[in-house]
């Protein structure tokens, strides 16, 4: 019998394992696992091999040490994922990372060996699954499931000394085409003719698992202000990574948006403040949002932020102050005069601003001669009369 010419394995682990969570899982944004133990916290083990043999288990130090740690502290996986009553058959032993937060340019490294001078030949594929928390890989041992994606075969036609076997050897992935989603990342321990009577698999070994997705665009505060019947947007991010731009929407309804115009991402790292002003405000209200575009096409929006021009408004500035004054806005053309009155009716300024065009003005009172105390103000405009007070210091 072949087995015996093999190093055996002493993980000790069960015949079958299928480690599932029903609570809900967060999402990573980064991940670096060490496998001190096996099978970690949040990771699924699946075996679908010939017979359903040993699953992935702790590593043996009699067929070599981890890469870092200690010495038994990787995941293994050998030729008895093939049942004892299956003499040879496919091994299809899945190891399936906790739920990753994904996008295009997410990267992840790992180190992986077997054993030294082996002479039965190991595979091992990486896929990818975009299908949110799915641990689904089928029930055969060909299937895939919801892995379908292939990310990295190691020695895919199986060739002797085509899987490293001197030094742990270190594998760099990046992640495209998927734009941002949520799933899993597995490792396939995957070999035709394999177990103790096949011509291959032996042993092999995985560490020092390590896993971080781009940032998306970071995006601190979207505001707004209106000033002189224009609205003025500013927002300020805090990160961009494959950064397009923003599209500037706008709606009278918060309902249907329309585009007003594009800011294109700087080209400098880090974070940046952008602004646009909306120089055609329209009277009543307007909301307005970002759309953030990625270089992909990918796109998400931000918060709305409301907007509100009114046809007529007015207020005091500097109240109380000693120099305060009037901020009128009007939305037609307008016969403006105004009134202080103290409050035993004696006029203390009359200003006659004559006919003004639509807008916005400020315009200056000089009470600095009057007594301290409560004042009315007294706005006309055109037959219709403002009254507001404010108390000079």
């Amino acid at each position: 019998m072949k087995n015996f010419t093999r190093l055996f394995s002493s993980m000790l682990i069960l015949s079958f394992s299928l480690v599932i969570s029903n609570n809900t899982m967060a999402q990573l944004n980064s991940l670096s696992e060490n496998f001190d133990s096996v099978i970690p916290t949040d990771w699924v083990a699946i075996n679908n091999s010939s017979g359903h043999g040993l699953s992935w288990g702790q590593g043996d130090v009699r067929n070599f040490n981890a890469y870092n740690g200690a010495a038994n502290s990787y995941a293994g996986a050998s030729y008895l994922s093939i049942g004892s009553k299956t003499n040879a058959g496919t091994i299809s032993n899945w190891l399936m990372t906790p739920v990753l937060n994904l996008s295009n340019g997410s990267t992840f490294s790992f180190y992986t060996r077997t054993i030294s001078g082996s002479a039965y030949p190991d595979r091992l594929e990486v896929r990818l699954s975009t299908n949110g928390s799915s641990t689904n890989v089928g029930s055969t041992e060909e299937s895939t499931g919801d892995f379908s994606q292939l990310l990295l075969s190691i020695n895919p036609d199986l060739d002797n000394g085509g899987y490293p076997d001197t030094n742990w050897t270190k594998y760099n992935v990046t992640v495209s085409g998927i734009g941002t989603v949520t799933g899993r990342i597995a490792f396939r321990y995957y070999v035709t003719n394999g177990g103790s009577s096949g011509t291959n698999s032996n042993f092999i070994g995985i560490d020092a698992f390590d896993y971080s997705t781009v940032l998306p665009v970071s995006l601190l505060n979207f505001k707004g202000i209106v000033k002189d019947k224009q609205a003025y947007l500013s927002w300020t991010t805090g990160e961009e990574i494959n950064n397009k731009g923003f599209e500037v929407q706008v709606s009278h309804d918060n309902i249907s948006y329309s585009t007003l115009g594009f800011v294109a991402a700087s080209s400098k790292p880090g974070g940046h403040t952008y602004n646009y002003t909306d120089t055609k405000m329209v009277s009543g209200n307007s909301y307005y949002r970002l759309k953030q575009v990625d270089q992909d096409g990918n796109y998400k929006y931000s918060a709305i932020v409301q907007l509100q021009l009114k046809n007529f408004d007015w207020s005091i500035l500097g109240n109380p102050s000693p120099n305060p004054s009037i901020l009128l806005q009007t939305d037609a053309q307008s016969k403006v005069s105004i009134q202080v009155v103290s409050t035993n009716g004696n006029l203390v300024q009359v200003i006659n601003k004559g006919t003004l065009q639509a807008g916005t003005v400020n315009i200056p009172l000089n009470i600095s001669n009057a007594a301290k105390g409560i004042y009315f103000i007294r706005l006309s405009v055109d037959d219709k009369s403002y009254t507001k007070q404010i108390m000079k210091q």
